[in-house]
């Protein structure tokens, strides 16, 4: 894995065949909500409303706002104008109407969004805020991970635990999987320690977070090189 220098911030269209481009940042301000409420399909507006609280509707709108907004500058359309169609697990792909390569994935938690957009190749992204879930390990782990876990400096627990928590929940999304999936079978906890690695066909990469943040990032691509965009 290599990660390069930011692409021209005035360079409309970003993509090439060999790179993933990625966006993390906070998530939209209120006062762009409107605008970014205006980008979404009727279907994605019901979505929205369908969340219980004012706080979860206004992640969705924000996360899914902003990747039409990004989106729309690579396809060169309006944002409103984007179609998605979804696999019988629910990840979004571009309708086939746009005859673009372009795959793409996103993941908030809390304040802050990521995204992630690549050409040709399958990828899934995640980011999570360190918490305090000490049921966590139970849920995710294999036996032999939890075995390693266990021996693990208690210092050292909390940041290989979401660490690993990540590259797990990106590997399943670049599946396209979803739940049914499961995600003890993929053990990760052993190599969680490293920037990237493989597992089958497919590249783990540990994403630079900041302190009390894990991301991961996970692609089919070849010789993975990853540009932050927003850096």
């Amino acid at each position: 894995m290599k990660i390069l220098p930011p692409p021209n911030p005035h360079s409309k269209k970003l993509l090439d065949l060999d790179k993933i481009f990625i966006w993390i940042e906070s998530l939209a301000p209120p006062f762009r909500l409107a605008l970014l409420t205006s980008y979404l399909s009727h279907a994605e507006k019901e979505r929205a409303a369908r969340y219980k609280t004012v706080d979860l509707q206004t992640r969705f709108i924000a996360a899914r706002g902003r990747l039409r907004e990004i989106l729309g500058i690579h396809l060169n359309i309006p944002p409103c104008q984007i179609e998605f169609i979804y696999n019988p697990f629910g990840k979004p792909f571009l309708h086939a109407k746009h005859l673009s390569p372009i795959h793409f994935n996103l993941s908030h938690s809390h304040d802050r969004l990521a995204i992630a957009l690549a050409m040709n190749s399958q990828i899934g992204i995640d980011i999570e805020q360190h918490s305090k879930d000490n049921d966590l390990s139970k849920i995710i782990f294999s036996k032999q991970e939890s075995e390693h876990y266990n021996k693990l400096p208690e210092h050292a627990k909390k940041d290989r635990l979401f660490q690993a928590w990540t590259l797990k929940e990106a590997y399943v999304k670049a599946l396209g999987s979803g739940l049914n999936t499961n995600i003890r079978n993929v053990e990760v906890l052993q190599q969680s320690h490293c920037d990237s690695f493989s597992l089958d066909q497919w590249t783990l990469c540990a994403l630079p977070m900041g302190a009390g943040w894990a991301g991961a990032l996970v692609t089919n691509a070849q010789n993975v090189m990853l540009i932050f965009c927003n850096k």
